[in-house]
């Protein structure tokens, strides 16, 4: 059997640019129109609201019949609770963090590689998690995809690890609840020099909108930070780049107005 593919769909570089060009012009002609300086985000109407990220795209509308009294509840038990299955994991009373403090892991030589172990897999499973309801585990996850060409069993134990600490939690929720206050504020914090082959440091953050988690990030910086203030301030410029985009979408919509927000610092 032979197949055709359409090379501008596979494989080419302006692939994306042609992805999103057809999308574009088929969200326009729908009805949908682009906001100004949000490339990625449309509406439609007053009530509809579309964010796309590459193929991934999230519709919010004014449709009540899945909230509560108490508000709206993100979890992902199920998920959870089939990732236990496929890898025999039972709640226990051990793990209790999803990294144990002082954890320093490096980069294991070719020969002592296991391959034996779904590393990537599993890797992916906790990183869909954590980007989407488990900031809890994120930097757990995002330093541990670090090994996932070249991992041996101490890499595996620890990645064990954090899937243990999220069957354990797994009734851990996020609840977007009427807000009476609505503040957003921002918490951010770095490390030094924590992936011991390159001396970089990790850097994350966590923007909250009314008591409850809006938006957070984890990443490994790309260049060597001399000092511990260093890293700080590059984690920093990352988050006040992302509580900007936030407050001027907020503003737009004419949602919330924030002029100035309060940031805490682990400097």
């Amino acid at each position: 059997m032979i197949f055709r593919l359409y090379p501008n769909i596979y494989g080419l570089h302006q692939s994306g640019r042609l992805w999103f060009q057809t999308l574009d012009a088929t969200l326009l002609d729908i009805g949908f129109t682009k906001i100004f300086g949000f490339n990625c985000v449309y509406r439609q109407g007053l009530n509809a609201l579309l964010l796309v990220y590459v193929d991934d795209m999230v519709l919010f509308t004014s449709n009540k019949k899945h909230k509560t009294k108490d508000g709206i509840i993100m979890h992902q038990i199920g998920f959870i609770q089939k990732l236990a299955n496929v890898f025999n994991i039972v709640k226990n009373e051990i793990v209790k963090v999803p990294v144990t403090v002082g954890t320093t892991l490096v980069k294991c030589k070719e020969g002592e590689s296991v391959e034996d172990f779904p590393y990537r897999s599993l890797i992916g499973s906790l990183m869909f998690l954590a980007s989407r309801s488990r900031p809890d585990i994120l930097y757990a996850v995002t330093y541990l995809s670090q090994f996932n060409v070249l991992h041996s069993g101490a890499h595996d134990k620890c990645l064990k690890q954090v899937l243990q600490y999220v069957v354990n939690t797994e009734h851990f929720t996020i609840n977007l609840s009427h807000c009476v206050n609505e503040s957003l504020f921002l918490h951010v914090d770095a490390s030094w020099a924590t992936d011991l082959d390159s001396c970089k440091s990790f850097g994350g953050h966590i923007l909250y909108l009314g008591g409850a988690p809006l938006s957070w990030g984890c990443m490994k910086q790309g260049s060597v930070a001399g000092s511990t203030m260093e890293s700080e301030y590059i984690a920093l410029v990352h988050a006040v780049k992302e509580i900007y985009w936030m407050s001027s979408l907020f503003e737009y919509y004419d949602l919330l107005n924030y002029v100035n927000v309060p940031t805490y610092w682990g400097a």
